[in-house]
């Protein structure tokens, strides 16, 4: 089971960064464009950095987490990889480059940049969410008793 487990945390752990770091970048390609998605590349690039800080130490130390720990950090990476590629492809609607025309900018106006700031907000919640978590793993003494229901 530890193989597995520990593949299943490095696999999705590689995905979510390689993920994490293309959205910043189509952020960064798209800057100057619009000023609602200059501000949101900014809070992507914000969080991310959270994320991938986050994501790094568990990688290159997944060996010391325990197997229960271990596969909640895997399922919530799982969970961020699917936030992260449907913000990339909310954010490759917006960038659609065959032509603006007035029917577009009112879908803009009136779907998709909501649509963009939800997905910011949600990788914001992820990386809130996931810092419990990922203090458990930096307090290992905490962890036993939460993992037995127990108070510290």
């Amino acid at each position: 089971m530890y193989t597995g487990s520990a593949l299943g945390l490095l696999s999705a752990a590689d995905i979510c960064l390689r993920a994490g770091q293309n959205l910043c970048q189509r952020y960064r390609d798209i800057r100057g464009t619009h000023r609602c998605l200059d501000d949101l590349g900014i809070r992507v690039e914000n969080v991310w950095m959270d994320i991938a800080s986050q994501i790094g130490t568990v990688a290159s130390s997944f060996e010391g987490i325990p197997d229960n720990l271990r596969g909640s950090m895997t399922s919530d990476l799982c969970r961020l990889k699917f936030c992260l590629h449907t913000a990339y492809r909310n954010l490759e609607k917006v960038t659609d480059q065959k032509g603006c025309t007035p029917i577009k900018a009112m879908k803009f106006a009136l779907f998709l940049k909501r649509s963009l700031k939800k997905d910011v907000s949600v990788l914001e919640k992820w990386r809130d969410r996931f810092a419990t978590t990922f203090s458990l793993y930096l307090n290992p003494s905490r962890v036993l008793p939460i993992l037995a229901n127990e108070t510290p």
